[in-house]
């Protein structure tokens, strides 16, 4: 598990989560872009919810490994089906920006 920290605030979600968002973070900076993203991520109870967030250049994003790992990566848990779902949007919207084609969201 890692954290998207944002300033003062810590979001906890998957590894494959946290890679995404920062490589679509990279590309939207280098096409000058932003966009709103709803991430799946855990509360402090380890539900799963979905936070939003504003991807922008300019808006530092900082990746740090969680303290407590007892969750994994979310790949193979009771969230699998979302976590891959964002990941797959994710990496669309990644590969239409990097190929200067139109982001589909």
């Amino acid at each position: 598990m890692k954290h998207l920290v944002r300033g003062p605030v810590f979001i906890l979600v998957a590894d494959a989560v946290a890679r995404t968002v920062c490589d679509y973070a990279d590309a939207l900076a280098r096409n000058a872009r932003t966009d709103r993203v709803d991430v799946p991520t855990f509360d402090r109870c380890g539900c799963g919810t979905t936070t939003s967030v504003h991807v922008a250049s300019g808006r530092p994003l900082l990746v740090l490994d969680a303290d407590d790992d007892e969750l994994g990566d979310d790949l193979d848990g009771p969230f699998a089906a979302d976590t891959r779902a964002f990941v797959a949007d994710i990496t669309a919207r990644t590969a239409a920006l990097a190929g200067g084609g139109t982001s589909p969201c």
